[in-house]
């Protein structure tokens, strides 16, 4: 194996390790938003083509980059969304529920909504991912390479995450308090620098946000049918069904 295909292909797995280690939150927040679906072939649906359009935003963001480097400016516009983000799920919290329909979920949210708040979600995580691969090499095939082991790894890690909401009560709040100190710490890290949180103390925060998540499970009512109120029983009976 000559020298140069070790050196291509020992940058290929850099990136992709760079990925996935900076893809770790961004699965959580794309678990979350996938999880307002209540049909789990729609939630499957929403992963798949949410993540396809990500990459899409990736790439054009890899060619992109010196750009994206030279105007912090993004960051803050990243950051703001993810907030954005987070204040829409907890303000819909304090909203009675509604029913769900075929493809809503909790939150009424449609399967278009989901794919395109997926797409925008890793955009504004991959901020940071796109910066620090152009640091390791100018290759913009290679970005590209390492970028789309990393969306493939991103599917597979928010797949898991999106089992574990079902079974875990405040997981998906500790996902949108993770997305939440993502987004304040790119506003800060362009507002004021000097407030910005270190990477060990976001991370030591993110834990605590999930040693809280993984506190409740939802036992035996997850996933089980409401039963029928008697003006439904007798809906279905004059109807003949």
């Amino acid at each position: 194996m000559s020298s140069s295909l070790v050196h291509t292909v020992g940058l290929v797995l850099a990136l992709a390790l760079l990925e996935a280690v900076l893809s770790a939150d961004n699965a959580v927040a794309i678990a979350a938003l996938v999880s307002d679906l209540a049909c789990p072939s729609l939630r499957q649906q929403a992963l798949n083509r949410g993540l396809l359009a990500a990459f899409a935003l990736r790439f054009a963001a890899i060619l992109l980059a010196t750009w994206v480097v030279r105007y912090p400016q993004l960051q803050m516009l990243g950051g703001l969304y993810l907030v954005w983000l987070a204040a829409r799920h907890f303000q819909q919290q304090l909203q009675p529920d509604e029913p769900d329909a075929l493809v809503t979920g909790a939150k009424g949210q449609t399967l278009a909504t989901v794919i395109a708040l997926v797409a925008l979600t890793d955009l504004a995580f991959s901020l940071d991912s796109v910066t620090a691969a152009v640091a390791v090499t100018d290759e913009v095939w290679l970005i590209v390479l390492g970028g789309a082991m990393g969306i493939a790894l991103l599917r597979f890690l928010a797949a898991r995450v999106l089992v574990w909401m079902e079974t875990w009560v405040n997981l998906q709040n500790a996902a949108y308090l993770t997305v939440l100190a993502v987004g304040l710490r790119l506003i800060a890290r362009v507002a004021a620098p000097q407030l910005a949180p270190s990477e060990p103390l976001l991370l030591a925060t993110m834990g605590v946000f999930f040693l809280w998540g993984f506190s409740g499970r939802w036992g035996d009512l997850n996933c089980q049918p409401s039963p029928p109120t008697p003006s439904a029983a007798s809906s279905r009976a004059g109807n003949g069904v």
